[in-house]
Parts: structure tokens; C-alpha cells; sequence
């Protein structure tokens, strides 16, 4: 049944020699590394000392890719660029680079491209052009326009419109970009395009016109918006057009018109239709795509022609986006005419918001305007226009504040009353904490006693920020004691299904074992029977390992093939190709702070400072009861505004935005403490940016941890709702001002393990599953996805949300949620994992935190489960529902328990004397050799991606890879198996650990470290 003894001394054997040889290959890796990096520098100072003697220098085995790296950064003189290129095999290189164009692997062609491209020779042009016009691959198509960008032929022009053809949005919002950055030249064959109808050449000229200002280009712009002025001969956005092969993400344009040629049937019609049909990451009805086209060349007008497009004509257009993109651009104008414009419009339910905000940016800029918004609000009786009204005023309340010592007293009041019924408090706790001004405050006190009064929930905002000395004015009710986060009645349906699933798990073997031994029952005695179960549960547990080793081989086989690949692609990827116009969508990074007054002065200047072409910082307070908001307001100047934000995601209340207008991509987002998936929401609500990026206040990116992350979105033409990047510990790295100055691993011995554990999850188990399309799991620490499908799906769960349910595992549970509407939606979407971009994190460095925190993530485990267990073994959500989720069901949920048993049962076989030595040997190549083997591995795994650690630190690794299969990963299983029973007590809070800064970290040992 399990082999000779022999057998698996063979197995032990062979996995002993395959870990020295990884542990061997992580010194060589590095060691070849080193000598590449050096030779590489060695080049690169020969090629500055040439330039220095004016290409004298005698060049020999000179790289020429370095050559024509360096070329790119540096002006070397067409006299000294001919003297060495002539010595340099170029021609060589260009001819093998335009075969290997034809390769049938990407990345093989991807990186020909990318050398051809820094050549830029007639040649490498004409080769791209033709590779350009027969690429099927979009991603593909977009690196080769990127690369005739650069060479910037203008008879490259018409190869590059034609490529639009019928191309995916993907594709042409970048190529667009591209075409546009030949500016004069392009300019030059705008008469030919401009009477074209096809979607691809409207949507150029319209983004062209976004860069190049000219009299065709505003004419041009008023042309696209003309039909839907009064909606004549537009087509209805919701008219829905069938779907068919030219809207597949199979399909591309044929050489003949009406044609298609189709992936799997060859040339077809356009309006062909198969049983493989899958719409693209991006494709839409004609009909909304001329709309969308509309109302882009609306925001296009209103940016840079105001006066022609807050015109009456487009004002009071039939069009609803036409009407908004007009009131937008009024705000840049002044004047009581504008003025009543917008106080008209304001009644216009469709154009509400931003008739308020021009109203608000224009009495901004004059202040004499403010009258006659008073006068309207005073007269106006609509409740809901009145509030509107407020609103706009409310962004001069220190203004009215002063009134109310002055003749129009009532007035201010009743304006005051109304700004604070908004929800507009901020100002007036401000000013009342600092007044001196007897009288003023006798007055405001009277209005917040009203305003708390008609609306409770103000009463706890004022009670929060109050002074002291003011708090007593909110009245002297005591208010409901909170409940206890940390314990709340469970569902009691819930319960029992882990009850039901936790006795299963307990009678599994015992059953088996009775229905396999039935003829045995009568003549066994309890010590010979127990002996003879506990045999066998060890048998069968050596087999659960077997098989739970048995993925994560496979798993790290998919990591190392995937490595490789991302590896070879980010070396194709320069920052003057990600930093172009539209090339990377723009990203909110949003941390939420709950008492990380220690850290979070670091992590922000960390993350201010991140290699990004466009990205705002939104740090979300919630409700720290420490020095954290202080903090943040004398570090970075900030001031209390009151922005205007759309709240699409339920939260808890915000009391306050804090911002420096000299630090505009910096926005602190103070509010009640909800917990972290409820900060997450309120920030999104905040977020203006096309992708959120979720990261913890205690954690620190690399600097171009966020490009090397959202660069991975270019590499195929299908939607990236979601991206996830390593977390590693930071405990023992210096850190000064946000950066890590230099990388070590912990001193403390519970940090190290689970800087071993960090890797092996990161590099074996996430790589393994983004992979094979299953990622299931991004850190909170370090995810990413797209704001509207995260607002589409909800938003993080929370109590306060659609789904009104809580949980700790926020991270993985949006993941999930988004894999389950895309799978039900049919639209094809892949998560993505850098194996490159770096986050770094504190991490516990003592028992009693490290047991909270996997007893946090075990619950989370078990509730995401449990909240999606529609999922499980259903087809309707392919591999996700039937591979990725029954493995964190059997082996992450189950499994610890299996474990606990398993190791309990070893323990009982020795001392029963029935641990024989097969099944010792057995066991010690399931658990501890295929263990061992796992971690080694990720370890050269992440030798891949760049040094990490010193290689004295590295070997520190190896060593604790081998040493935490002795016990040590054992005891973490058991921690998990416990995190499972507490759920039984009704543990549900977060049970936040204490952080304790990061510099100098690594030098502290609290008690009861290892």
C-alpha cells in the first residue's frame, strides 16, 4: 500500500541532493548576477571613456544593446555615434532581430520589437511597419507602434491610423496618444480624415485635438457634438447592437470590406456570430461608442475653448452630457449673467452638481458674487434646491460666522443652520475651539443646539471635536454603549455549518477506518485496534501531504515559468514608453491609519515619492485614537476643507478632508472609526483616479513598486479588474524618510521565519495561481483594482455596505467577489501578479501578536468561504469554482485540522511503539523534505527578481528553510486549527497589534520573542 522502506529512502534521498542543488542555484544565480551587473557597468564606463577621447578608445566585445541603451539617455554627436557603431555589429544584430519577428513565441518577438525600435534604422522602420499590418496580438501591436513612435518617420503615419482599424479600446486609447505625439506631421493629413465615419478615425481626431489646439480642431470638436444637440439623427446610447464577430475579442479586420477574419473560421462577415464569441475588455454598441465619442469631445471643447462651449446652444441641448460638460465650463468665467445661468440651472436635476460646483469655483474667484447666491437661497423653497444652495455657501462659512455680529444676523443664521444640516460642520467646531469672542459663541451655540436638535447624528460630531469645555453643549445624555467589536453574536446558521464540517472532519478517518476493518470489529481489543487505527491515520496523512506537496510542486513550476516570462518583459518596458501620455491609467493610492502614529510620517513620505506618471495619495484616518491625524496635519501643513466628493460606497461618517494646496496629490480623509474595510470604501468615495491601490499605513512600496505592478495590464488584451505585488517584512531594514536604505532580514528569530514563510507564499502559492487565471487572494498590504468594478461589486464588505456584513478578510473577499461577477457577466479577465514589485510591512516579533494575526486571517479564510460558498464545485465559474475554491476549502480550511490530527496521531503512534520506520520515512519525505524543497525553491524564485537580501542574510534563510520544518511550521498549522474553534466564541474584531515603528526596529526583542 505505501511502498518498501527502500522506496522511499530512494525519494528521501534524491529530495535531499534536489535541495543542495537549489540551495547551490541560489548562490549561483546570485553570483552570475553580480557578474553580469559588473560586466554591464564595466561596458558602460568603456562606452564614457570612448566619449570622453572622442571615440578613440578601442571598443572590444562591446554589448550592442548597452550601446543603444546608453544612446537613448545620453547626446553623444552624430561624428562619435558613426566612429563607434562602425566597430559595433549592428547590422548583424538588426537582421537577426527582423527574423525573430516572425518568431511564433511573443515574448521572442516583443523584445525584437523593442530592439528594432532603439536602432531605428530604415530597415528596423519597414520591418515594423509590415510586422505591424499581420500582428494579431494587440498588446503586441501596441509595443511595435510604441517603437516607430520613438524612430518618429512620418511615413510611418498612415501604417499606424490604418492599425486602429477595428482594433480594441486597449489598444487605440494608447495608440492615439502615439500618433499624436507626431504633432505638425500629423497635423498635415488631418483634410483627408476628417470627412471619415469610422469610429477609429473619429476617436483619433478627437484625442488629437485634447493635445494640438487649433481653429480645424475646435471645428472639428463641434461637428462630433453637433447631432446630439437636439438629438437629431444621433443614435440612443442604450440602442444595443447584436453581437456579433466584429465585436469578438477573436475577430480583426479583413482586407476586404463587410470581412472578418476570425481566429478559428478564417474570413468571414462582420455580422458573423459562434459559440466561441467573447465580447472585448472594452467592446460597446456603435451606438454608445458615438456617444461616449460625444462626450469626450465635449470635455475636450470645455477644456480648451470654455466661451464656445458654455454657450446657450450646448446649455440647454437635449443631451444631458452636453448640458453638464456646458455648466462645467462656465466656472471659467465671471459675471452676473454667467452667474444667473447657473442659479437657473440649479434647478435641472441632471445638471445639479455641477451647476453648484461652478457656482462654487466661481464665487471662489469673486467674491462679490456671493450676494446674489444669498439672495436665491434666502427666497428659494425648494428643500432640495435650498440644500444645494447651502452647500455652495458653505465653502465661505467664516464669512457668515462674522455676519452674526452685524445687521443681517437672522440671515447668517438661518444660512449657518442650514450649512450644518448639510453636514458641513468642520469650520464651525474649528472656530469655536479657538474663538475668544464671548458673543460669537453664544450665537453658534445656539444654532448647533437647533441643528443637533433636528438632526441627532451631528451631536456625535460635535461631541468628538468639541473642546472640553464645549463638549457639554451637545447635551448631557449619556449615549448607548457600544457594543464590544471584538465580540458579536455570530450567524447561528453559520455556526452550525462549521459545527457540521469540524465534526466531519473528525469522523472522516474513524469512519473509513470502520467500514475498511467491519470484519474485524468483533475480535479487536481497544489497545490492538488503536494501535491499528493510529497506523493507518498515519498512512493516510502522509498521503494528505503527499498530495498537498503535490500542488505546490505544481504550483512552483508555474511560478518558474512565470518568473521567466515577466522577467523578459519588464526588461522590454523603458520608463520613456510607461510614462507616456495614457500608456498607464492613473492610480488612487488609498492607506488606511487606525493608531499608526509611529509609522505613518514614513509611510507617507514613502509614498509620495513613488515612480508613477500619475497618482494621488489618499491617507484615511479612521478614527485613531493616538497622535496619527496630529501627525499628519504638522508634518505636511495640511488645512480642513470641505470637498466635494460623490459617495457611491455606504461608510461611516467623514468629519473632515485635510489638504495642502502645495501638495495636491496628497488628500487626508478623516472619519469614524468602521473599520479597515470601511476606510477603504470611504477613501474609493474620495478616489477621482481610474484604478485604486489599496496599501496598509504600516507598509512601504519601492519606488517603482506601483509601475513595475500596473505595467503588467499592457502584456494581454483582456480586463485587469485586480493586480496584487509582494509583501515582504521590513523589521530589520533601515528606513529614513520613507525609504529603505538598506534591506536585511530580521534579527529577531519569529521575523526571520516568517520572512521565510512571506517568500514561500508570495513567490510559490501567488505566482503559481495568477499564473493558471485562479488568483483568488491580493494582499491588503500591497492590491490593486479598478475603481468601477469595485464600486459595481460593492465595495469592500462591510457592515454599513450593500451586503451589511463585516468581515477581517476585506482583501480577499473583493477579489473574489470581482472573479464571481466577471465569471457571471462572461467577460474575459485575468488578475495579475508582479513577482517584481515590492511592499514592505512590520510583522509581528512575538507569540501573542502573531497568534491574533492568524487567527485574524483564518477567520477571514472561513467567512469569505462560507459568504461564497454558492462558488464551490460549480461549473458556472470554471476554474475558479472548481479548482480554486475547493483547494482553500480542503487544504486552508480543513486542512489545519487534518494537520492537528495528524500530528497528534504521530505522537500517540510512538508512544503505542507502532511508528514504524516505513512510515516514519514516509512522513519525514512528505513533511519535512518536500517542505524544505518548497522554501528553497521560492527562495531562487525570488533570486530572479532582483536581490533582495545581502547573500549573507540569504544563507540565513536557507538555514531557517530547513530548521522551521522541524516543529515550526508544524505549530503554525496548529495556530491556524485554533483560529478555527475560536470562531466559536464569537470572536470578530479586528485585534489589532501595537506597531513599533520601523527604523530600528530589528533591534528590540519584546518578551516572549523567540
Amino acid at each position: 500500500m505505501i511502498g518498501s522502506i527502500e522506496t522511499w529512502l530512494i525519494i528521501a534521498g534524491t529530495l535531499i541532493v534536489i535541495d543542495i542543488f537549489l540551495a547551490w542555484s541560489v548562490y549561483v544565480s546570485r553570483i552570475r548576477s553580480d557578474i553580469r551587473s559588473e560586466i554591464t557597468q564595466d561596458q558602460r564606463r568603456m562606452l564614457i571613456r570612448s566619449l570622453s577621447d572622442k571615440g578613440n578608445t578601442v571598443i572590444k566585445k562591446m554589448d550592442p544593446k548597452i550601446y543603444l541603451a546608453m544612446k537613448r539617455t545620453f547626446q553623444f554627436g552624430a561624428e562619435w555615434e558613426a566612429k563607434i557603431e562602425a566597430r559595433l555589429p549592428l547590422d548583424r544584430l538588426e537582421r537577426r532581430h527582423i527574423r525573430a519577428l516572425h518568431s511564433p513565441n511573443s515574448t521572442k518577438r516583443a523584445e525584437a520589437v523593442f530592439t528594432l525600435g532603439r536602432l531605428g534604422s530604415e530597415n528596423a522602420r519597414l520591418a515594423l511597419e509590415h510586422q505591424l499590418l499581420i500582428e494579431e496580438e494587440f498588446p503586441l501591436k501596441l509595443y511595435i507602434a510604441n517603437a516607430l513612435s520613438d524612430i518618429g518617420h512620418s511615413a510611418s503615419l498612415p501604417v499606424l491610423i490604418h492599425s486602429l482599424r477595428h482594433a480594441s479600446r486597449f489598444y487605440r486609447t494608447r495608440v492615439n496618444m502615439l500618433i499624436s505625439d507626431f504633432g505638425q506631421s500629423f497635423h498635415a493629413l488631418l483634410p483627408r480624415l476628417y470627412s471619415s465615419q469610422k469610429e477609429e478615425i473619429r476617436e483619433l481626431l478627437v484625442d488629437f485635438a485634447s493635445v494640438y489646439d487649433s481653429q480645424e480642431m475646435k471645428q472639428y470638436l463641434q461637428t462630433v457634438i453637433e447631432p446630439y444637440i437636439d438629438e437629431t439623427g444621433a443614435l440612443s446610447p442604450e440602442e444595443k447592437n447584436p453581437a456579433s464577430c466584429i465585436d469578438c475579442r477573436f475577430g480583426r479586420a479583413g482586407d476586404r470590406k463587410g470581412r472578418i477574419i476570425c481566429r478559428f473560421r478564417g474570413d468571414v462577415a462582420a455580422d458573423f456570430l459562434c459559440r466561441r464569441y467573447q465580447s472585448g475588455p472594452s467592446r460597446i454598441s456603435a451606438a454608445q461608442a458615438g456617444h461616449e465619442l460625444m462626450l469626450k469631445a465635449c470635455e475636450v471643447l470645455s477644456r480648451r475653448h470654455p466661451a464656445t462651449m458654455g454657450s446657450d446652444c450646448y446649455l440647454y441641448a437635449r443631451d444631458e452630457g452636453i448640458r453638464q460638460a456646458a455648466v462645467t465650463a462656465l466656472a471659467n468665467f465671471q459675471g452676473a449673467d454667467h452667474q444667473e445661468k447657473l442659479l437657473t440651472l440649479i434647478r435641472d436635476e441632471s445638471v445639479r452638481e455641477h451647476a453648484a460646483n461652478a457656482l462654487s469655483e466661481m464665487t471662489a474667484q469673486d467674491p462679490s458674487l456671493l450676494d446674489s447666491v444669498v439672495e436665491r437661497f434666502m427666497a428659494e423653497r425648494d428643500p432640495v434646491v435650498k440644500r444645494t444652495l447651502a452647500e455652495v455657501l458653505s465653502l465661505r462659512i467664516e464669512y457668515f460666522i462674522m455676519r452674526l455680529s452685524g445687521e443681517k444676523k437672522r440671515e447668517a443664521e438661518h444660512i449657518l443652520e442650514q450649512i450644518l444640516l448639510t453636514g458641513r460642520v468642520s469650520e464651525v467646531i474649528d472656530f469655536l475651539n479657538q474663538n475668544k469672542n464671548a458673543e460669537l459663541e453664544i450665537d453658534l451655540v445656539a444654532i448647533v443646539k437647533r441643528c443637533t436638535q433636528k438632526d441627532p447624528k451631528l451631536k456625535g460630531l460635535f461631541r468628538t471635536y468639541f473642546s472640553p469645555r464645549l463638549q457639554t453643549l451637545c447635551d448631557s445624555a449619556k449615549s448607548a454603549p457600544e457594543k464590544d467589536p471584538e465580540k458579536q453574536p455570530a450567524d447561528r446558521k453559520y455556526l452550525i455549518v462549521l459545527a457540521v464540517l469540524l465534526v466531519l472532519s473528525f469522523l472522516l478517518v474513524p469512519t473509513v477506518f470502520l467500514v475498511s476493518h467491519r470484519d474485524l470489529l468483533g475480535e479487536l481489543t481497544l489497545i490492538p485496534g488503536l494501535k491499528l487505527f493510529v497506523k493507518e491515520f498515519n498512512t493516510y496523512f502522509a498521503f494528505y501531504a503527499i498530495a498537498i506537496n503535490c500542488i505546490y510542486f505544481t504550483l512552483m513550476g508555474l511560478s518558474f515559468a512565470y518568473v521567466r516570462r515577466q522577467k523578459r518583459s519588464w526588461q522590454i518596458k523603458d520608463r520613456g514608453f510607461l510614462f507616456k501620455t495614457r500608456m498607464l491609467p492613473s492610480i488612487s493610492v488609498v492607506a488606511p491609519a487606525f493608531n499608526e502614529a509611529r509609522t505613518i510620517i514614513e509611510n507617507v513620505h514613502s509614498l509620495m515619492n513613488l515612480s508613477y506618471p500619475d497618482y494621488e495619495l489618499i491617507i484615511v484616518n479612521d478614527g485613531s485614537s493616538d497622535q496619527t491625524l496630529v501627525k499628519l496635519q504638522q508634518e505636511f501643513e495640511l488645512k480642513r476643507v470641505d470637498r466635494i466628493y460623490k459617495k457611491e460606497l455606504q461608510t461611516k461618517d467623514i468629519k473632515g478632508i485635510y489638504l495642502n494646496r502645495n501638495l495636491p496629490n496628497l488628500i487626508v480623509v478623516d472619519k469614524v472609526n468602521g473599520g479597515k474595510a470601511d476606510a477603504l470604501n470611504a477613501g474609493i468615495n474620495v478616489a477621482s483616479r481610474e484604478y485604486v491601490c489599496s496599501i496598509d499605513a504600516d507598509s512601504i512600496l519601492e519606488e517603482d513598486a506601483l509601475l513595475k505592478l500596473v505595467s503588467r495590464i499592457l502584456e494581454e488584451d483582456v480586463e485587469t479588474p485586480a493586480m496584487g505585488g509582494n509583501v515582504f517584512p521590513i523589521n530589520g531594514c533601515m528606513v529614513e524618510r520613507g525609504a529603505i536604505r538598506e534591506k536585511r532580514i530580521p534579527k529577531n528569530r519569529l521575523a526571520v521565519l516568517q520572512t521565510i514563510e512571506y517568500i514561500r507564499a508570495f513567490m510559490c502559492g501567488r505566482l503559481g495561481w495568477a499564473f493558471a487565471n485562479n488568483l483568488l487572494i491580493i494582499s491588503g498590504a500591497f492590491g490593486l483594482f479598478r475603481k468601477e468594478r469595485g464600486i459595481r461589486v460593492g465595495g469592500y464588505l462591510t457592515s454599513s455596505g450593500e451586503y451589511g456584513k463585516d468581515t477581517v478578510g476585506e482583501d480577499m473577499e473583493i477579489v473574489v467577489r470581482i472573479s464571481r461577477r466577471m465569471r457571471e457577466l462572461g467577460n474575459p479577465y485575468r488578475i495579475r501578479y508582479a513577482f517584481n514589485a515590492n511592499c514592505w510591512t512590520e510583522v509581528p516579533e512575538d507569540m501573542k501578536t502573531l497568534r491574533k494575526q492568524r487567527f485574524r486571517w483564518q477567520r477571514g479564510l472561513i467567512e469569505i468561504l462560507y459568504f461564497h460558498k454558492a462558488m464551490l464545485f460549480n461549473p458556472r465559474y470554471g476554474r475558479t469554482g472548481m479548482v480554486a475554491m475547493p483547494y482553500y476549502f480542503f487544504f486552508e480550511v480543513l486542512g489545519p485540522i487534518i494537520e492537528m490530527q495528524g500530528y497528534i496521531t504521530v505522537f500517540l503512534a510512538a508512544i503505542l511503539g507502532v511508528l514504524y520506520w516505513d512510515i516514519a520515512v514516509m512522513l519525514f519525505v512528505a513533511v519535512v523534505l518536500s517542505g524544505t524543497l518548497i522554501s528553497i525553491a521560492s527562495l531562487l524564485v525570488a533570486e530572479h527578481g532582483g536581490r533582495i537580501f545581502p547573500l549573507k542574510d540569504v544563507s540565513r534563510l536557507l538555514l531557517w528553510a530547513v530548521l522551521e520544518n522541524f516543529g515550526i511550521r508544524q505549530y503554525f498549522s496548529m495556530i491556524r486549527a485554533v483560529g478555527y474553534f475560536r470562531i466559536f466564541k464569537g470572536v470578530t474584531g479586528w485585534e489589532k497589534a501595537e506597531r513599533k515603528g520601523f527604523t530600528g526596529n530589528a533591534d528590540k526583542r519584546p518578551e516572549g520573542a523567540l
